[in-house]
């Protein structure tokens, strides 16, 4: 958070120009919520950071601003806050210096994916305004290790409803990295180091399992066996008499390993896909192993079958856990408390397709996917809405037949063809 001294020297880095998008959508996205001197000080600064020299003091951009160092504070807590600033601060011999980075506006894509930005611009401009806004985007140099980020948090400048708490913690350059098109970085369920030291205290020799290695950790990984648990079912019975490893055993007792016992299902409704906590929701993708996550869910020991799948999801398709878990949780919810494998396996191409890159944009991405599916089919419905009486009758047979029959879903038609 920018304390902002007197006497404090600046240094502004911004190594890049704004596109026509981007500038767009600091208007008609950030201006809203970030308010018109924070709109105008992010300018004055990539100006500045842009230059040769881009040293200034602090009341240089006092100056510049033609306002005091009390509203330039104030304008770069709303930068912060929003992701386009982040802030160092470094003091050495009663000097004091900052370096200020300023980064490029997201891009509208990632922007309306956002649930923080666009809760936040809804409160500002309404809903109504913010589709409009959406429909019409449809058509440097490291920091040394001695500056530390001091950047507000959201929560810390912002007030926006619902509360998502997984992203409240982290400042706006954290928030912009954790959006950014890098890979997430996943929980570690499963400790390589751990697991040959628990081989070592059972007297197995490292060198039998290490030609399997990465395997037995994605197994562990996938079905929930912890470090020590793995070694004990490797000696109890995936050793032959000359230490030679079998992959296969081991995999079905990792497999089987883990049994769940559960309490009656509550007579409460359903929660419908996109509509519980999403902050409670990524904490669960990202910290329970698939097995656990798919017990958790149908409140039932998983089959045979559905191992298999949380495998094929895993090995085939090379996804990490958190995405298993937005998959089968998605394929669940769509499918009537099902797990076809058809369904699952389609949703899994169509996030590799369209290179989502986080599971938070996973979750964003397949709500966004079935909310256009529920539309197409109002939009059907209105469509239809006026028929002949032979129709209408025949309209009224064959829906007394669908309440006897089982719902078939048609897999195609909610994810595209592959």
């Amino acid at each position: 958070m920018l304390t902002l001294e007197d006497n404090a020297l600046v240094s502004i880095r911004a190594g890049f120009l704004l596109s026509e998008d981007e500038e767009e959508l600091l208007v008609g996205g950030y201006l809203p919520f970030i308010t018109p001197s924070a709109f105008a000080l992010y300018h004055l600064l990539m100006v500045v950071g842009r230059n040769k020299d881009n040293y200034c003091t602090a009341l240089d951009l006092s100056e510049k601003m033609s306002a005091p160092l009390s509203s330039i504070r104030q304008s770069m807590l709303f930068l912060e806050g929003a992701g386009l600033v982040a802030t160092y601060r470094h003091e050495e011999k009663g000097k004091v210096f900052y370096i200020l980075r300023l980064f490029r506006p997201l891009s509208p894509d990632k922007f309306f994916k956002n649930p923080l930005f666009v809760s936040l611009l809804a409160k500002k401009i309404s809903e109504r305004r913010v589709n409009d806004l959406v429909s019409s985007f449809m058509v440097g140099k490291p920091i040394g290790e001695e500056y530390t980020d001091i950047s507000a948090r959201f929560n810390e400048v912002y007030e926006a409803a619902p509360d998502f708490t997984a992203y409240h913690n982290l400042s706006g350059s954290e928030l912009l990295a954790a959006l950014s098109d890098s890979k997430e970085e996943q929980v570690a369920f499963f400790s390589e180091d751990k697991f040959l030291e628990a081989l070592v205290n059972l007297s197995i020799p490292a060198s039998s399992v290490q030609a399997d290695l990465k395997e037995i950790c994605r197994l562990c990984s996938l079905y929930g066996v912890d470090e020590k648990t793995a070694s004990e079912l490797i000696k109890d019975g995936c050793l032959n008499s000359d230490s030679i490893f079998s992959l296969a055993t081991f995999k079905k007792k990792a497999a089987d390993y883990a049994h769940f016992a559960f309490k009656g299902i509550k007579g409460e409704e359903e929660e419908v896909f996109g509509t519980s906590d999403m902050a409670k929701r990524l904490s669960l993708y990202q910290t329970l192993s698939p097995l656990t996550f798919l017990a958790y869910l149908l409140n039932a020991e998983p089959t045979k079958s559905y191992k298999e799948l949380l495998d094929k999801l895993s090995s085939t398709y090379q996804a990490p856990n958190s995405f298993i878990n937005l998959v089968v949780d998605y394929t669940l919810q769509c499918c009537q408390g099902f797990l076809p494998e058809e369904f699952a396996v389609k949703t899994m191409i169509s996030l590799k397709k369209n290179k989502i890159a986080t599971v938070a944009d996973g979750l964003a991405f397949l709500f966004q996917s079935q909310s256009d599916i529920q539309a197409k089919k109002a939009r059907k419905k209105e469509l239809y809405k006026y028929q002949a009486p032979d129709e209408e009758e025949n309209k009224d047979k064959e829906e007394e037949t669908d309440k006897k029959e089982p719902v078939i879903v048609d897999y195609s038609a909610l994810m595209g063809d592959d």
